[in-house]
């Protein structure tokens, strides 16, 4: 890999999740010798695939599947992005506007899992649900095909219609594989969703960590307040289903709720060394109702689609005792990921690289184990928390292994996705036991 020149843009959290940005040229010195007898070997592959593949192959085509070979080989969120990956990707992390039909997806078995779908889009109207494969798109099969590519094919010109072919899976009484079209509509991906649940609580739902997430958890909190026209008594964090973002932006959600100084993560890398990330005022400086914020009673809910930079927020609270984790284990990634564009194609590709792990305040490594709640609860008959058919980071092939000891790999969900989906509290059994503790919390103060 460091053979190659790159220029660095971003370093991202994936779960999928995604990470920080930054951006400007730098190149990677060559620091060992190319192995010759390996490029030999290439070299000669490559020259029998073009003389002897039954069908012709393009060098162009040839040189990709190399290289996203070579990436795709290191670990599940290592890939190669090319050009219209690479642009659905930062529209994915930029929350612009695009057409879609409205859900987020991950991995499962080699196909394509739906994780969610957004309330009030196509795919809800369709009937889609989380645990839901999506067998084809457009007539094209989706086994081992890679997520950002599912991605693009969903993605198109508002009012096009998108044809899937989705599978229940076993254990379903319509365990048949179904035809669904879909109209494109215009999809915004609002990263944060909030409410006053009933007076004097308020619920707060991040959907994914975008670069303006960290300002509307601001907005809607002042908002919250002036609602609720006296300080409110709780808050119910939503991180369900959340499977990542920017991690400056994670740093930036933890440091709302956090002492000034206070240390929200850590990474360590080859070449970066260690770095550690701590609480800033400059996260929230037009929060109006700080000092009450900070004193506020917290309960965060988590599953196994709360990953990456969610895993990095819940982390944090929890080792600062800051808020009560509740829910299902988290789906446990604790790597770190850089956006690398190929200066050799002009920054129009890339490469999406694995570059540290990380750890929370406590120095725990949650890679393939995930964040046990403080409290577990279960989400009961909520369709909307399904969590069934879902899968963790330790079911993933090639995952990082935790380097602090043994894994549990009893647990939780998959990957990137088409975009978060708003989530509003309906006959929600975990956010309903989520109140009942802020209320308990609120009455044992003398509130």
């Amino acid at each position: 890999m460091r053979h190659f020149v790159i220029l660095s843009v971003a370093v991202l959290l994936f779960i999928g999740g995604y990470a920080t940005g930054q951006s400007g040229f730098s190149a990677f010195a060559q620091t060992t010798p190319m192995p010759l007898e390996k490029m030999r070997e290439f070299t000669e592959v490559f020259q029998h695939i073009k003389k002897l593949y039954v069908e012709e192959v393009s060098d162009d085509e040839l040189m990709e599947n190399a290289i996203r070979g070579m990436t795709s080989g290191l670990d599940p969120h290592s890939t190669y992005l090319k050009a219209s990956d690479l642009k659905a990707f930062e529209e994915s992390v930029s929350g612009e506007e695009y057409g879609g039909v409205g859900i987020y997806i991950g991995e499962k078995d080699g196909w394509v899992e739906i994780i969610s779908p957004i309330d009030k889009s196509p795919a809800e109207r369709a009937g889609l649900l989380a645990g839901d494969l999506i067998i084809t798109i457009d007539g094209t099969s989706t086994k081992n095909m890679p997520i950002e590519k599912a991605v693009s094919m969903m993605r198109g010109k508002v009012g096009d219609i998108l044809t899937l072919e989705v599978l229940t899976p076993p254990g379903d009484e319509n365990n048949v594989p179904r035809k669904v079209e879909l109209s494109r509509e215009k999809i915004v991906a609002p990263s944060v969703v909030a409410s006053l649940s009933e007076p004097d609580y308020g619920y707060l739902r991040i959907n994914r960590f975008q670069r303006n997430t960290a300002e509307e958890a601001v907005n809607n909190l002042n908002r919250l307040r002036e609602e609720n026209k006296r300080s409110l008594k709780g808050l119910v964090l939503d991180l369900r289903n959340n499977p990542g973002g920017l991690l400056d932006v994670s740093v930036g959600i933890a440091s709302i709720f956090l002492p000034k100084g206070v240390t929200v993560v850590s990474d360590r890398g080859r070449q970066q060394g260690d770095k550690t990330f701590v609480a800033q005022a400059k996260y929230y400086h037009n929060l109006q109702f700080i000092d009450e914020v900070k004193k506020m009673r917290i309960v965060v809910l988590v599953n196994n689609g709360s990953a990456s930079a969610s895993e990095i927020v819940a982390g944090a609270l929890q080792d600062h005792h800051r808020a009560v984790i509740m829910g299902t284990p988290t789906y446990g990634k604790a790597s770190v990921q850089s956006l690398l564009r190929l200066r050799s194609t002009q920054g129009k590709t890339g490469i999406k690289l694995t570059v540290a792990r990380y750890f929370t305040p406590n120095n725990r490594s949650i890679q393939a184990r995930g964040i046990e709640p403080d409290i577990e609860v279960s989400a009961g008959d909520s369709i909307k928390t399904k969590e069934t058919f879902s899968v963790r980071e330790a079911n993933l092939l090639g995952h990082l292994e935790n380097d602090q000891g043994s894994e549990n790999t009893t647990a939780t969900p998959a990957g990137e996705e088409e975009i978060a989906a708003p989530f509003i509290p309906d006959d929600d059994y975990q956010y309903d036991q989520a109140l009942l503790i802020l209320k308990a919390l609120a009455i044992a103060d003398g509130a």
